[in-house]
């Protein structure tokens, strides 16, 4: 039987929420056209025998069980396992609103189908801000997409929430890159948009993104290794689209020291004082973001004279001074909030 909807679910000890997930999946009202592919990542904490459990009560459920290999060798694994026309890509933690797949496809089949979701910490969705929902030609809204890409917008960089063409990813060899802990689904998603000529925005909500403290994309401290990895990936990106390079270029430069400048202000406040003050160090001895920050325009007009304090540190690289500024900053809007 051909699959509509290959749902590809990576699990690694997430017992707690894994029920939750695949449960949503089968409560849809098109459930037995579809497939569930349990991917378990060597888990240690009896996840691989739910998956097993949920296998054995339902013949379009599959199970593969890998060693730890990280969350793209299992997306990865459960491509190579799909028959459906379209794969979904489903996060443990998360879940599929009722009839999820039904309001997706019942909006009219393009190459890509992105729907609009909800989140227990606030609706994160914009993409309603860029595009009217419906059916885009891509070369039609090409540099509407690009400012997406290119700046930090965050819709198109997640793999969830999101239907995609099963044909278009093995014609094209596209993958998740494998040992990257973060921005694997960024590589991926923006990969596939190459090859895309049309792409559907459904403004009703298919998805549930659940943050709790072991989600791999909550606040992360250490940040900056991401920050350059994203910069770089996407510079090389844009090198092959035909776009305003200027533009673009400046786009990504704006968002690449706005994250890293968020980097500086997050290890400050919530890492250990010489812990802190070496990462800060760090960052400002890269040359890219130090030769970057110091030929921007960004910081050029500032509104404080805390402002104009940080760039004159970070100009004279003074990672002490920079940690000191904003642990005071930080302990006045505490001593404000207190009254």
């Amino acid at each position: 039987m051909k699959r509509k909807v290959s749902v590809i679910i990576p699990v690694y000890n997430c017992s707690r929420y894994l029920s939750r997930a695949v449960d949503s999946v089968i409560n849809q009202s098109d459930f037995f056209e579809n497939e569930i592919i349990l991917v378990d990542d060597g888990s240690t904490d009896g996840s691989g025998d739910i998956c097993d459990k949920y296998a054995s009560e339902y013949d379009n459920i599959t199970v593969v069980h890998q060693k730890n290999s990280g969350v793209s060798v299992a997306r990865n694994n459960g491509i190579l396992k799909a028959e459906g026309e379209w794969v979904f890509f489903l996060d443990s933690d998360d879940y599929v609103l009722d009839n999820g797949f039904s309001v997706m496809l019942n909006q009219g089949e393009a190459d890509i189908i992105c729907a609009n979701y909800d989140s227990n910490v606030s609706d994160l969705s914009n993409f309603e801000s860029t595009f009217s929902p419906g059916i885009h030609r891509v070369c039609d809204v090409r540099e509407k997409l690009n400012w997406i890409l290119a700046s930090s917008n965050q819709f198109f960089y997640s793999c969830w929430s999101k239907l995609f063409r099963l044909s278009i990813i093995k014609e094209n060899g596209i993958e998740f890159p494998a040992g990257r802990k973060y921005a694997e689904d960024m590589v991926f998603v923006f990969t596939y948009l190459l090859h895309c000529e049309t792409l559907s925005l459904v403004s009703e909500k298919a998805y549930f993104y659940y943050v709790n403290e072991g989600n791999a994309t909550s606040v992360v401290v250490d940040s900056f290794d991401v920050v350059n990895f994203i910069f770089v990936w996407k510079s090389e990106y844009f090198k092959g689209i035909d776009c305003n390079k200027d533009q673009v270029g400046s786009w990504l430069t704006s968002s690449y020291l706005y994250k890293a400048f968020c980097s500086i202000k997050t290890a400050a406040v919530h890492m250990k004082a010489w812990e802190s003050i070496r990462y800060i160090s760090e960052i400002l001895n890269t040359d890219m973001f130090y030769s970057l920050y110091v030929s921007s325009n960004e910081y050029k007009t500032f509104k404080t004279k805390t402002d104009a304090l940080l760039d004159k540190f970070i100009r004279k690289k003074k990672p002490i001074m920079i940690f000191l500024v904003f642990r005071i900053n930080e302990l006045k809007i505490k001593l404000l909030s207190a009254r």
